[in-house]
């Protein structure tokens, strides 16, 4: 792939929906019918490409990223930004990730050959499992008639982004426009994406997918420096500093794994039969800095920080202790992770 590629922002295209081929009245449709319509027009998709314009608001800033993509089933991918000169590729067993700034290229073997997070595939199961989808009413998208729905998070504590509204084209039943919010810490993110010259079954070329190392470019295979999961005493062999863990934690959270970061940080997961969000702990030398939004905590004496971040159901402290920054994540309550965090020492 010689031709000269720039890069595409991951979120602008997670949050790609294609909807199902047909003209039927969606006023009667449930959203156990929209999801079978949208998975019957998928199963006809070999290949597809199009161009994602996506507008994000934070604090009143605002920010528009326009970025081409192609997609060929089952397992590759070729990322686009039209502002930039990154370019991400995957031929479905490896991950080019190329850096122009650096003149560098990131390069990973895929472990498991399995369809693109970014894939129309994968976000209709995740839109079905997460929302309830709702027919809102009709309107127009560029002169093109559509259908208004929206997607109603199921989980009402924050698994899901936020209540979102698409545009669906009446004829071609794919998305020409998505609208939502999402809360990071205190913050809320707006975001706009709408989509553009879509085609469906267009034949593209395997070597779409087969990325052409620049000619001078530092390669980096991040299978070699990628950290893996360890035990807790080979992890303190690694490490310039006395790791601590906390001495209490709730009933039937055990230790899982350690992950070492280059010699200065240990990450510590603890699961729970039954429950998918484990406890991550991790600690690092460092200054704590004060974190947008947050709370000031006291842990035995040291100042933190506390804040929840409800789109991942996890929330955060972190302190500092023996000259380090201790940070704690979980789902748990915040009574609960101050008594985890105070049992650190």
């Amino acid at each position: 792939m010689k031709t000269k590629y720039k890069t595409i922002s991951f979120i602008g295209v997670l949050v790609l929906v294609v909807v199902a081929a047909g003209c039927i009245n969606l006023t009667s449709m449930s959203a156990g019918n929209i999801a079978q319509k949208m998975q019957e027009k998928y199963n006809t998709i070999k290949d597809y490409q199009g161009t994602v314009v996506m507008t994000t608001v934070i604090n009143g800033k605002s920010k528009v990223t326009e970025s081409d993509f192609k997609i060929k089933k089952p397992y590759k991918v070729l990322l686009i930004n039209k502002e930039t000169d990154r370019v991400i590729v995957s031929n479905g067993t490896i991950i080019w990730s190329y850096l122009p700034k650096k003149n560098e290229v990131l390069v990973m073997e895929l472990s498991k050959r399995e369809e693109p997070r970014i894939g129309f595939g994968t976000v209709i199961k995740n839109m079905m499992k997460r929302f309830d989808v709702k027919l809102l009413g009709t309107g127009k998208i560029a002169d093109r008639n559509t259908y208004i729905l929206e997607l109603v998070p199921k989980n009402k504590t924050g698994e899901s982004l936020g209540t979102e509204k698409i545009w669906v084209d009446k004829k071609y039943w794919m998305p020409l426009k998505i609208e939502g919010k999402m809360k990071i810490l205190n913050e809320t993110m707006q975001f706009t994406t709408s989509y553009e010259n879509i085609k469906f079954n267009i034949d593209i070329p395997d070597s779409d997918f087969q990325y052409v190392i620049p000619k001078g470019a530092k390669v980096v295979n991040l299978d070699n420096i990628i950290p893996k999961n360890t035990g807790l005493q080979k992890a303190q062999k690694e490490v310039n500093f006395t790791i601590f863990t906390p001495s209490y934690l709730p009933e039937g959270y055990k230790f899982s794994n350690a992950i070492v970061f280059n010699k200065i940080a240990v990450a510590i997961t603890y699961k729970k039969e039954g429950s998918k969000i484990p406890i991550q702990f991790s600690e690092q030398k460092g200054k704590l800095k004060p974190f947008l939004g947050a709370e000031v905590v006291n842990i035995n004496g040291n100042k933190g920080y506390y804040f929840s971040v409800t789109t991942l159901r996890n929330s955060v402290l972190s302190w500092t202790s023996n000259n380090l920054i201790l940070t704690l994540t979980s789902p748990l309550p915040k009574k609960e992770m101050e008594k985890i965090a105070e049992s650190v020492k």
